[in-house]
């Protein structure tokens, strides 16, 4: 789903850099505003299978040290993503876009050209070079001790896990909310 795919990425970084776990969530509240979140139920015909998910999803996590962190995912947001940074009395300190409005058009570009292409892959393709560079890197260094994941800020094993433990509880915690169509 959403939280397993698309926002996973945002939930590496709660989990990386700020430590969000899910044993850790003192209080979880979804946005339930139709405009910020939304569950859907398609139909594949070629399969004759239905699939429910969101089509879009916002909430809050406390966490039991008193940090308060917000995720805002759209499948159909656009080309570009960001995220925002704010301080304690909710104004905006600095934010921080996928994409300059040169680059969405190469963007365009390619997703017209390439068709087959996942969007996902194409809108984050100077992310997962990046990240693929940071590897190779680090793997042709021949240092390898125990830290060089980390030092490329690049998630590890124990923090890919607990990134998926962490979908898991909010998929939870959302589905509790939130029922098929019905959201507002």
């Amino acid at each position: 789903g959403l939280l397993r795919s698309m926002a996973s990425y945002d939930l590496a970084i709660l989990v990386s850099q700020y430590k969000v776990t899910a044993n850790l969530i003192e209080k979880f509240k979804v946005n339930t505003n139709r405009l910020f979140s939304e569950r859907k139920t398609f139909r594949n015909n070629a399969q004759g299978k239905e699939l429910t998910d969101y089509s879009r999803v916002a909430f809050k996590i406390t966490t039991k040290k008193g940090q308060h962190v917000s995720v805002m995912a759209d499948r159909c947001g656009g080309l570009v993503s960001f995220a925002v940074v704010k301080n304690h009395k909710g104004e905006e300190i600095r934010r921080f876009e996928s994409h300059d409005q040169s680059e969405v058009s190469g963007v365009r570009r390619q997703i017209k050209e390439d068709k087959e292409m996942n969007r996902q892959f194409i809108v984050q393709a100077d992310d997962f070079l990046e990240l693929k560079r940071r590897i190779v890197t680090g793997i042709l260094s021949g240092k390898d001790d125990g830290r060089a994941l980390e030092l490329m800020n690049v998630v590890g094993i124990g923090e890919g896990i607990d990134v998926l433990i962490l979908a898991d509880y909010c998929t939870k915690e959302i589905d509790a909310v939130l029922k098929a169509g019905d959201c507002g």
